[in-house]
This record gives C-alpha cells, sequence and structure tokens, in this order.
C-alpha cells in the first residue's frame, strides 16, 4: 500500500483523470504499481507538474549477510540503504544518476571498483552515491585483560559513540601510520588509555572504544558501604564505564594504587563507586548486589 514517490510526492487515484490523463482505470487506490513494465513500481503523482515517478518499494530481504573485509568487494548481501538511509538505486537503471555498473544484483550495496565499502548509487538526485552501513562477520569481539588493552586482538570495531572504525590499511578519511593493523578493530598500538580507532567521520580522527574486560566474577557486597568489595563491577548505576584508577583522564585523582577500573569504596562513600569515563559526570556510584 506505498503511496508516495521517491521524492514524496503524493499518488494520485488511479479511478481520477486529475490532474493527470491515462488509461489504468482498473488499478486500486493510489498505491504503487507497475501495469506497463517501467523498471520499478510507479504512479501518477498529484503534483500538476510531475506526471509520474517511480516509488521507493523495498524488496523482501531475508538476508542482509555481513562482510569478512573492510573493503566488502566479497560482499553479496542484501542491504539496500546508506550510511544516511538513503534508498538505493537500482543498478539496472541509470536514473537518477547514470553508470556503468549495470551487471549488478537490485539495488543491494556492492563494491565493485575498490571503494573503502560496499556502497551504491541513491534514489536522492542530490547524492549521487554513499557507502553503506555493512556489518561485519563477527564471531567474536572478545575482551581485554588490562585498562588500557595493548593485549585486546577481538573484533570490535565501533567507538564509545557507536562511529564506525577506518579500515588501517586506508588513510582516508584520516592518515595515519598503523597500516600493519587488523581490518577496521580497535587497538591500542602506542600506549592510549584504552583500545581506540580513527573512525570513519571525517569530523573526527580518533575516538576510544568500547571494548569490555574479561570479567569471570562480579562479586557482591556484604555491607551497605561495600567498603570489602573486591569483585570487578565496573559500570555505574547509570551504566557509565568506569575510568581506570591508574588514569587521571578525563578525572584527576588520588586513588591511582586500586584495581583497573573496577567499583570500589576508598573513602567511606555510601556505596562502593568510580569515576566514569564521561567528562561531565566526575563519579558514581555503582549497582554492586549484596551477597543475599
Amino acid at each position: 500500500m506505498i503511496s508516495t514517490t521517491i521524492s514524496n510526492r503524493a499518488c494520485q487515484s488511479w479511478k481520477l483523470n486529475t490532474p493527470h490523463r491515462h488509461r489504468f482505470k482498473n488499478l486500486d487506490e493510489n498505491y504503487c504499481r507497475n501495469p506497463d513494465g517501467e523498471p520499478a513500481p510507479w504512479c501518477y503523482t498529484t503534483d500538476p507538474k510531475k506526471r509520474w515517478e517511480v516509488c521507493n518499494v523495498p524488496f523482501c530481504i531475508k538476508e542482509k549477510g555481513c562482510k569478512k573485509t573492510a573493503q566488502g568487494s566479497e560482499y553479496r548481501g542484501m542491504i539496500s540503504t546508506t550510511i544516511s538511509n538513503r534508498a538505493c538505486q537500482s543498478w539496472k537503471l541509470n536514473t537518477p544518476h547514470r553508470h556503468r555498473f549495470k551487471n549488478l544484483d537490485e539495488n543491494y550495496c556492492r563494491n565493485p571498483d575498490g571503494e573503502p565499502a560496499p556502497w551504491c548509487y541513491t534514489t536522492d538526485p542530490k547524492k549521487r552515491w554513499e557507502v553503506c552501513n555493512v556489518p561485519f562477520c563477527i564471531k567474536e569481539k572478545g575482551c581485554k585483560k588490562t585498562a588500557q588493552g595493548s593485549e585486546y586482538r577481538g573484533m570490535i570495531s565501533t567507538t564509545i559513540s557507536n562511529r564506525a572504525c577506518q579500515s588501517w590499511k586506508l588513510n582516508t578519511p584520516h592518515r595515519h601510520r598503523f597500516n600493519n593493523l587488523d581490518e577496521n578493530y580497535c587497538r591500542n598500538p602506542d600506549g592510549e588509555p584504552a583500545p581506540w580507532c580513527y573512525t570513519t567521520d571525517p569530523k573526527k580522527r580518533w575516538e576510544v572504544c568500547n571494548v569490555p574486560f574479561c570479567i569471570k566474577e562480579k562479586g557482591c557486597k556484604k555491607t551497605a558501604q561495600g567498603s570489602e568489595y573486591r569483585g570487578m563491577i565496573s559500570t555505574t548505576i547509570s551504566n557509565r564505564a568506569c575510568q581506570s584508577w591508574k588514569l587521571n583522564t578525563p578525572h584527576r585523582h588520588r586513588f591511582n594504587n586500586l584495581d583497573e577500573n573496577y567499583c570500589r569504596n576508598p573513602d567511606g562513600e555510601p556505596a562502593p563507586w568510580c569515576y566514569t569515563t564521561d567528562p561531565k559526570k566526575r563519579w558514581e556510584v555503582c549497582n554492586v548486589p549484596y551477597c543475599s
């Protein structure tokens, strides 16, 4: 029952001859249809200046798939929207954008020419093409044993603000010197406070990643204050990640002898707590359960 076109024009009822006269009076309501073999479902529009236009009818996608490499030249899944949620133009069409890749499938994201990631031409006349947000085939995100995580070899590839990581093999959008690292996985080759990556956002050069600790035992507290707590909970009651006690960023402090970034109570607060990785929130108590 889609009844708007790719430019968001309302469809004219097939029963009417206004504003456009036509011969398909037997069709339903003003729903997008394809009675004459056009490249896609379409309709006459209610705009007197635009006789007809194709509609953005989605494919029946059963398998979005994933990519094994950053470039994703091997990708054969069915994602058909770009990172800004624009619908992909069919590869068979030359409208709104003319191109040379007519042999590709439907309007699925592909990488026939070695771009940094799978992409497509868009149905937006003002945006010729754009990359797609095709996920990696990640089997193991892994965890870090230390706050810095220099040993981390897992496959997390998004930052704390959910930006996609740039492939280490590429120098676009950000030039760098760590081209020997794997894919676009978060790493810490230079001693930053945590694993990080260059981002695919031209306005954000790099950012740390939210790599979890390899926590086997969260533990519990015996008293309300929990000064005896030695478990491994490392998030606050508002789910903020705890800052490593070894670091003075983003918050400077005096408890550098404590373990990793685990919730502790070294100064008699009402409950175990930690400094947070949020620059706007200095510290917060943690939700450590009682040993009940």
